[in-house]
């Protein structure tokens, strides 16, 4: 192909480009052919086939390596505050609260079915 081919190819597509999505004349090529080319949309059992990815595993890691460093921090606030004979004050018992709280929903749901999720 010499440059002047090339040249008109390049602006009809950008004069495709340019058309609004509703706009393609007879086809989906918009050469005239009447192809359309676009896959048919895929039936549920169909998707149900098709590989998916299945991040169980490494959401559930991350949420119990979490847990167990929310557990540390507490831990060590709870140590520092008795050790320094300054006694637990209503902050420190929100913190508890909402740390049995999540640790019971995480618990729960550590001990489901992976593949549910």
């Amino acid at each position: 192909m010499d440059f002047s081919a090339w040249q008109t190819r390049g602006a009809s597509l950008l004069a495709r480009a340019a058309q609004a999505p509703g706009d393609t004349p007879s086809g989906a090529l918009g050469d005239g052919s009447g192809l359309d080319l676009t896959p048919p949309p895929l039936t549920p059992e169909q998707y149900a086939l098709l590989p998916h990815d299945n991040a169980a595993v490494r959401l559930n890691t991350s949420i119990w390596v979490l847990l167990s460093m929310a557990t540390a921090f507490l831990g060590l606030r709870v140590y520092c505050k008795f050790n320094g004979h300054r006694g637990l004050w209503w902050d420190d018992w929100v913190l508890i609260a909402s740390w049995v709280g999540s640790s019971e929903v995480i618990s729960q749901l550590g001990s489901t079915d992976n593949e549910s999720l």
